[in-house]
Order: structure tokens, then C-alpha cells, then sequence
């Protein structure tokens, strides 16, 4: 006999306004233009307002901003080597504009291909949350338990790991092959997935089973004996291996139209204090449009006119107040990386970067993490020192041997140097580079350094010799 038992559970989602700020959120000001005059086209009642000048000029931080609190809901044909995790920084004299295959993109490809996907409310939950958690060469940058967390504590979404990994097995059956995978092997693993089959795409996929430093590092000896092969063979497989991808987003920029880097905030030094101010590049003052007010005052509330009027006029608003709320939005953001990275915006130099996550700095400004990280997709800022990613300007925690607490990014800048002072002829070994740390003061493992100096993208020392 079946049984009829009801259910209450309180769930807490997205509206369409807070899903267009997010929207909103991870365009750097030059594409934010782009995308107004997209606006500007489709809905009539939104014009430009003729009274106000477009703003082309600086706006002047204040320390507290109120805004509304969301709740968002990567014959010898491989070099992997030569990919760098790290977010690069412009010296002084190379000046704006700048080259650039901007994050911001990969996530609008991202999102127009979810749409194709057949997901129900929840599902499209968790795949927003994946990709926007993509890192610039296209990897997940959050495990999949730390995602479904997010989305239990931000959304009130109740999940559990299982629909987090189904979800993410689809995202990654999207294009570019390799997208959303949490490492290099499962990146290259899924592109060889979707190979036609042959002899080489099973010895393939048994590589990818091997540690991947044995490929990383040029081991072939041990490749040749682990896979019973020859020299001959392995050559073949390495060829097969150099169609791959380490770094999928770049067959998405790689195929759009050139673009640049333009900062979105600007840092001058006043009187030895750093003062921060967000840039605007011809964004226009935006209202909606009279006629259409007069449209909705002199027809009949039922009359189509006046609700097709009143419709667009809705629409109109909702994306000024979005507009309005990136913008403070991004104050409160910006305002809070100036008072917790002073220093190095006084001196330009990375050791002065003091510890702070995205969490954290979430947290303390009543923000989730996915919200947070979509406002500093692809923002940059003008100092005196160059032009600054925002992500360089975070960092995790590590520990003196008198006690400090300063950024990991001090030691990676600490182990750059002493790699560039070694003798190309006896380049140092991770044991020998972890001694030499100690030395300055950084108590750390080899291990710790081999994953630094990979993350680093630094050949090990073997390869390093010249």
C-alpha cells in the first residue's frame, strides 16, 4: 500500500536581479561597456541620460560602503613545465593597454553552454557554483565537499557529494575538453576520453595512471619499464600526448578577438598614503526613459501598451540598481584589499603581502565566497609599481622560525631568489633549496618546496642544469 507523507524544507535561491548582479559582477569595466550598450539595445526604455557626463573619471573610495549582502546561491612536443598558476604583475613603464585572454570570457562561454544542459533548479545551482570556481586555465579550484558545503551554508541548497560529482561530470562533458578538471591528469584524461579509439589511446590512459612527475620531469626510463615499452613506442606516445591541452581555456580566448587589460582601480601615493580610487571607461549615466513613463501614466493598466511599457521599465530599473550595487560593491571590495595589503602598496614589493585568503576577506565583509570570487575575476590595478592582479594580492598563511606570520607569496618570492642566484652548473636540489629557506628564516619541508616550486612552474633541479 503506498503511503502519502509530506515534506516541509526552506530553501533559499537566487532571483533573477541578484543572478544579473553576479553577472554583472565578473565583467572588468572595459567589458561592462559592452555589455551596457547590449542593454541599451534591447530595451528601449533604458537610454543614457543626456544631463550627465559619462564617467571617465576616478571615484573616490569611502572606507564603509553599504550594500546589500548576497547570497549566491589547467621531437619532444610537451613543455608542461612552462604553465604558471601564478597570476602575473606588469613593472613600471609597460604601459596600459595590455594583451590579454580575460577569465571573464571563459565564464560567459561556461554559462551559455550550462544552458544546453538538461538540469533541474538545483543542479544549475551547483554548476554555476563549478564554474564559477574555475580558475584562468580552466581547472576546479574547489573540491567538490567544500562546494556542496557552500552551497548547504550560502543557498540553503541541501545536497550531498554524490550530486556534486554527477553535476561536475557533466560540466566536464562540455567544451573545451579538459574543463573543470581538479588536476593535470584528470584534464589530460578527459580529452584523450573523447579520442577515437586506437592502440595509443589505451597506453595513454595507462600513463595517465603513473605519477605524473614521471612525465613532468622527463623520466622515460621508468615509463619505458612501467609500461613495457620501448624508446621507439614511447616516442609515438609522447607525439599522441603533444595534441593534448594542459591548458583548456586557452582554446576558448585563443578563438575570440583580441583584448586588453584596462585597470579597474587606480593606486596613488598621497603624502605616504596609499588611496585607492575605482576607474570607469566610458560607462554611461543610465535612466529610464520618459516616454515610457508617459506610456504607463496615459494608457490603461490593462491596455498592452501600458504592460509591455511597464515590463521594459522594470527591466530597466533592475539593471541600473545592479549596476549601482557592482559598483559599491566592488568599493567595499577594493577598500578592504587597501587596508589589509598597505604595505605592499606602499613598497610594490610581493614579500610585504600579508596572509589573507578569499574567505576570509569574505567573511569579513558579510560575503560568500563565490560571490567574492566572481568580483575579482579578471580586475586589475594600476599602482605605482605596475599593473596588479587582484588575486596576487591574496595569499596563504606560513610561519617564521621567530614567530611572523607573513604570506606564503614571501616565500615563494624568497625561493625565486634563491633560484636565480644558484649556479646554472649545480643548481640546487629541493633539499638543498628547503636548507637555504631555513637559513632566511622560513621553516619549511622539502616537500613544501617541490610543491611550490611546481606551482611556481620551476623545473626541477636536474632540469634546471645547464
Amino acid at each position: 500500500m503506498q503511503k502519502l507523507q509530506q515534506h516541509q524544507k526552506s530553501e533559499q535561491r537566487l532571483s533573477p536581479q541578484q543572478i544579473q548582479l553576479l553577472q554583472l559582477l565578473a565583467l572588468p569595466s572595459f567589458a561592462l561597456v559592452e555589455r551596457i550598450n547590449q542593454e541599451l539595445e534591447a530595451n528601449p526604455a533604458l537610454e543614457e541620460n543626456p544631463s550627465a557626463e559619462a564617467e571617465n573619471t576616478e571615484t573616490e573610495f569611502t572606507d564603509n560602503e553599504d550594500i546589500e549582502n548576497l547570497e549566491t546561491r589547467e621531437d619532444e612536443p610537451i613543455s608542461w613545465e612552462e604553465a604558471s598558476d601564478e597570476e602575473s604583475y606588469y613593472k613600471k613603464g609597460e604601459n596600459c593597454p595590455f594583451e590579454s585572454a580575460e577569465k571573464w570570457s571563459l565564464l560567459e562561454y561556461m554559462q551559455n553552454q550550462i544552458l544546453s544542459l538538461d538540469l533541474d533548479e538545483q543542479a544549475h545551482a551547483i554548476a554555476e557554483l563549478i564554474i564559477g570556481n574555475l580558475d584562468e586555465k580552466g581547472y576546479l579550484q574547489r573540491d567538490t565537499v567544500a562546494i556542496a558545503d557552500d552551497l548547504a551554508f550560502y543557498q540553503g541548497i541541501a545536497t550531498n557529494l554524490e550530486a556534486v560529482e554527477a553535476v561536475l561530470e557533466q560540466v566536464q562533458s562540455l567544451d573545451p575538453a579538459g574543463i573543470a578538471a581538479r588536476n593535470l591528469q584528470e584534464c589530460l584524461t578527459l580529452q584523450i576520453l573523447r579520442m577515437a579509439e586506437d592502440e595509443m589511446k589505451g597506453l595513454a590512459l595507462r600513463l595517465l595512471k603513473l605519477p605524473i612527475d614521471w612525465l613532468l620531469q622527463k623520466q622515460y626510463k621508468k615509463i619505458e619499464q612501467k609500461l613495457h615499452i620501448d624508446s621507439e613506442i614511447l616516442h609515438q606516445l609522447l607525439v599522441y600526448m603533444g595534441h593534448l591541452n594542459p591548458n583548456p581555456a586557452s582554446a576558448v580566448v585563443e578563438n575570440q578577438t583580441e583584448n586588453y587589460i584596462y585597470p579597474d582601480a587606480v593606486v596613488h601615493l598621497i603624502q605616504g598614503k596609499p588611496k585607492m580610487e575605482l576607474l570607469h571607461y566610458r560607462i554611461p549615466s543610465l535612466q529610464v526613459s520618459d516616454y515610457f513613463k508617459e506610456l504607463v501614466l496615459h494608457n490603461d493598466p490593462k491596455n498592452n501598451t501600458a504592460i509591455f511599457a511597464k515590463e521594459r521599465m522594470r527591466l530597466a530599473e533592475n539593471f541600473i540598481n545592479a549596476l549601482n550595487q557592482r559598483k559599491n560593491t566592488l568599493l567595499n571590495i577594493f577598500s578592504a584589499l587597501l587596508r589589509h595589503q598597505e604595505a605592499y602598496f606602499l613598497s610594490g614589493n610581493a614579500s610585504d603581502i600579508k596572509p589573507l585568503t578569499l574567505k576570509d576577506l569574505a567573511q569579513e565583509l558579510n560575503m560568500d565566497v563565490s560571490t567574492m570570487s566572481r568580483a575579482l575575476q579578471a580586475k586589475y590595478f594600476e599602482t605605482p609599481w605596475g599593473l596588479v592582479g587582484s588575486r596576487t594580492l591574496f595569499g596563504e598563511k606560513t610561519t617564521k622560525s621567530d614567530g611572523e606570520e607573513v604570506s606564503t607569496k614571501a616565500l615563494k618570492e624568497q625561493l625565486a631568489q634563491i633560484i636565480a642566484g644558484e649556479n646554472p652548473e649545480k643548481p640546487y636540489s629541493d633539499e638543498e633549496l628547503a636548507q637555504k629557506l631555513t637559513e632566511t628564516g622560513f621553516l619549511v619541508a622539502r616537500r613544501t618546496v617541490t610543491k611550490y616550486r611546481e606551482h611556481m612552474g620551476i623545473a626541477v633541479g636536474r632540469l634546471r642544469k645547464k
